[in-house]
């Protein structure tokens, strides 16, 4: 889950259903939107197996790690069911997903090697920052 503070939105991997969605805290009553996936289980770049972590950066870019596809995935502002995002990295058991505010630098906690891997600014490479 992903807290999106200055648009009021929070923003859920829902991994029963393989898809990502937005609820705006503006309309509570409202059913959410899906941003990314949706489209039945998969490994291509619009379906998910397992969401984990979800994250926003400054631009507004959708960030997912899914699990079971061993994979770090990109969508653009706005995206939607129809969306097809990119793959940043192949990664074994990606989890967690935080973005610093500040740099933009994004750390993913991957679990097979209980270790963080920082992409600093929207590189497609990592950098192993703590653990193994």
């Amino acid at each position: 889950m992903y807290y999106n503070k200055p648009n009021k939105v929070i923003i859920v991997g829902d991994s029963s259903n393989h898809r990502v969605l937005k609820f705006s805290l503006d309309n509570p009553s409202s059913d959410g939107t899906v941003i990314a996936g949706g489209n039945g289980p998969g490994c291509e770049v619009n379906q998910f197996y397992n969401t984990v972590g979800v994250a926003l950066d400054s631009s507004r870019q959708l960030y997912v790690t899914d699990s079971s596809c061993g994979r770090l995935l990109k969508f653009s502002p706005n995206s939607n069911s129809t969306t097809f995002g990119v793959v940043i990295s192949y990664l074994n058991l990606p989890q967690g997903i935080f973005i610093d505010p500040l740099t933009d630098d994004l750390y993913v906690a991957i679990y097979s090697d209980s270790s963080i891997a920082k992409f600093t600014n929207g590189s497609n490479t990592s950098v192993v920052v703590a653990g193994a």
